[in-house]
């Protein structure tokens, strides 16, 4: 019964993040459009609107970790980067450095540009999400401080780094670096579209098509009801 809960609350934990992660995605991607997705799709659809980006996420983050941990492998055993000069300073004055830290992510929202000041953010980010594995709950929880920082702290910056990559993947399209292009004609579209004003497919929301008219600047919602066929072409400008 116990084993039976435990499982349950882990399920429960795992859903409502992954729920988190794949919003802030959305949020950052339509939010960069001017779009607020939450009024075309409900919290139900969030997940499968936006789980491939998210995997995606993960598998680079991931790598990366991996990746930088063969190359660099472990300079301290578990504990022991506490007990160095840096370990110290940072215990005896942790307020006021995440007061800082607080300050220049607060900075770099105001005053840094689209969309790369969000990576910046989640880097700037890192130090806060040493805070949590130093609670007495998390050190009760989790005993390893290797295991606790990882499942504390991993989790934590790929949340970041969604929004963040929702926003630079939508940057993208805004400079008509998207992956897919509209061919207007084959599609029956009343739009311009050269080489130099595409029109960029943004996604598919509720009942419409979304696309991007770069020649005015404005985002288009076509009803898919009414739409016969629409003829996407890779864009060979394509960021990503």
């Amino acid at each position: 019964m116990a084993d039976d809960l435990k499982l349950s609350r882990i399920l429960w934990i795992a859903g409502a993040y992954t729920l988190v992660v794949t919003g802030l995605y959305l949020f950052g991607y339509w939010g960069r459009l001017g779009l607020n997705v939450l009024e075309y799709i409900g919290i139900g659809d969030i997940v499968s609107h936006a789980l491939m980006p998210f995997l995606a996420t993960i598998v680079s983050l991931a790598f990366g970790f991996a990746l930088s941990t063969v190359i660099h492998g472990a300079r301290f055993q578990s504990g022991e980067g506490a007990d160095t000069i840096i370990g110290r300073f940072g215990r005896t004055h942790w307020r006021q450095l995440a007061i800082l830290d607080l300050v220049a992510i607060l900075s770099v929202v105001l005053f840094g540009t689209e969309p790369l000041k969000w990576f910046l953010v989640a880097m700037l980010m890192i130090p806060l999400t040493v805070l949590p594995t130093h609670l007495d709950y998390f050190i009760e929880l989790m005993p390893n401080p290797s295991v606790r920082a990882s499942l504390l702290q991993f989790p934590l910056i790929i949340a970041a780094l969604s929004f963040a990559q929702g926003r630079l993947q939508a940057d993208n399209l805004l400079k008509g670096a998207g992956p897919l292009l509209v061919d207007v004609v084959g599609s029956g579209l009343q739009l311009k579209s050269d080489a130099a004003h595409p029109v960029s497919y943004v996604g598919h929301v509720a009942d419409f098509f979304v696309l991007y008219d770069s020649a005015q600047s404005q985002v288009v919602l076509l009803n898919a009801q009414k739409v016969n066929s629409l003829a996407l072409i890779k864009n060979p400008k394509a960021a990503f």
